[in-house]
C-alpha cells in the first residue's frame, strides 16, 4: 500500500509556508517537504509537485480538508482529482467500536468458561474523544519534538497522532489473531481497520500501477 498524507498550510510569525509529511500504513514517517506558500501558490510548477506528492495517498488528520489540495491544482492547472480523507477522530472511533465488541464477546465466553482470560489492553483508548487535537496529544502522552522542528511542529505532531492510532490498531490484531472465536465475529484483521482500509484503498484507486493490475496486466 502506498499511505497516507498530512498536508498542511503553516503560518508563524517567522514562515509561511505548505508542508507535506508522508506516513506509511504502519505509521513511519516516510518524507518530508516544506516550500514557502508564496511559491505554492504562485507557480504551477511548485504547485503541481505538490499535488503529486499527495496523489494516490489517504488524507489525513485531525479534520482533513481537501480546500488547500484544491487550491494548489488550480495553481498547478491539472485535472481535479477524487482525494479521500479520514479523520483521526473516526480512526479512533473505529479501534473503539472494534475494541468494544472484543471485549463483550470475551465475556460472554468468560460466563461459560472462567478460565478465559478476560482482555487487556496495552493502552486504553480514551472512553470519550477529547474534542480537540491538542487535547488528544495530552491524552496520548505526545510531547514535542525534542528539536526547535520551525513551521513544521504542528505537523509532527499529527504524524505521531496517526501512528500512535496506528499502534492500537496494531495491539487490537494481535488479540484477534489470538482468539479464533473473535477472528468468527469480528472478521480476520488486516493491515488496518476495515474502514480505514476501504479509505486508503479508495484513495489509491488511481493509482497507474494498480489501474495496471487492475487491467490484466502481469508486473
Amino acid at each position: 500500500m502506498i499511505g497516507h498524507v498530512v498536508l498542511r498550510h503553516v503560518v508563524t510569525d517567522d514562515e509561511d509556508v505548505v508542508a507535506v509529511w508522508h506516513v506509511s500504513v504502519d505509521g513511519t514517517n516516510t518524507g518530508a517537504w516544506i516550500v514557502p506558500s508564496a511559491e505554492a501558490f504562485t507557480d504551477p510548477e511548485a504547485a503541481r509537485r505538490l499535488v503529486g506528492l499527495c496523489a494516490d495517498r489517504l488524507l489525513v488528520g485531525w479534520e482533513p480538508s481537501f480546500d488547500l489540495v484544491r487550491r494548489l491544482e488550480a495553481v498547478a492547472g491539472s485535472t481535479p482529482r477524487r482525494w479521500v480523507a479520514l479523520s483521526v477522530p473516526d480512526a479512533v472511533a473505529e479501534i473503539a467500536e472494534i475494541r468494544a465488541a472484543c471485549e463483550k464477546r470475551v465475556e460472554e465466553r468468560r460466563a461459560d468458561n472462567a478460565a478465559i482470560v478476560s482482555l487487556e489492553w496495552r493502552v486504553d483508548l480514551p472512553d470519550a474523544l477529547p474534542g480537540t487535537e491538542e487535547e488528544m496529544h495530552q491524552y496520548a502522552h505526545l510531547a514535542p519534538p525534542p528539536f526547535d522542528p520551525g513551521a513544521a511542529a504542528g505537523l509532527l505532531l499529527t504524524c505521531r497522532l496517526v501512528r500512535w492510532t496506528l499502534r492500537r490498531w496494531q495491539e487490537t490484531a494481535v488479540a484477534l489473531e489470538r482468539r479464533a472465536y473473535l477472528r468468527d465475529d469480528v472478521g480476520e484483521p488486516d493491515v488496518l481497520p476495515p474502514q480505514w482500509l476501504r479509505a486508503m484503498t479508495e484513495a489509491m484507486a488511481g493509482h497507474p500501477g494498480l489501474r495496471w493490475r487492475r487491467e490484466g496486466h502481469v508486473a
